[in-house]
């Protein structure tokens, strides 16, 4: 059997403790032992720059609070909260369509249309990391100075996150 990329790689972040062998249709196929274990584990990097965009919200919030960018911060911050919620909903519900998937397929070319669809859900909240990155690159600016360009700057990014979100299928 093919293990994805994913797969490979969720075993070398956290170790094989995390992963057990299923025998599915004569095929072992790896997968998490504990469901919880899906965002952490496929979407470690944009879980790590989402949690630390979300630790950011009250100081961001206090540089805009009685301001004119101070609906507009709040607006992100809840998008974020969204984003994170439904991320983490739709991976573990993709998860469990990818293991059902895997364990019902009766071909190898079933296996890997499971496996390359799994994967493009993984690279989705790739590309959202990226942009994540990006947001928290710029809030260093916004609390050095808190000039309009740096809060435009700060809401395009959110807006970039937001729109990586849909492109990837996590948000309508």
């Amino acid at each position: 059997m093919r293990l994805s990329c994913a797969s490979i790689l969720a075993v070398a972040l956290t170790g094989c403790s995390s992963f057990e062998t299923r025998n599915c249709n004569g095929v072992d196929v790896l997968v998490l032992r504990d469901m919880n274990e899906v965002y952490p584990t496929y979407a470690q990097e944009m879980k790590f720059e989402l949690d630390l965009a979300v630790d950011t919200k009250a100081e961001i919030g206090k540089i805009a609070a009685k301001g004119k960018y101070e609906d507009k911060v709040i607006k992100l911050y809840q998008d974020l909260d969204q984003i994170n919620y439904t991320v983490r909903t739709v991976l573990a519900t993709s998860y469990s369509g990818f293991v059902s998937s895997l364990c019902s397929a009766k071909t190898a070319e079933e296996r890997r249309q499971a496996t390359d669809d799994w994967n493009q859900r993984v690279a989705g909240a790739t590309k959202m990391a990226v942009e994540l990155r990006k947001l928290n690159a710029q809030v260093p600016e916004v609390k050095r100075s808190s000039v309009s360009t740096e809060f435009d700057a700060l809401i395009g990014y959110g807006n970039n996150v937001a729109e990586a979100a849909k492109q990837a299928g996590f948000m309508p």
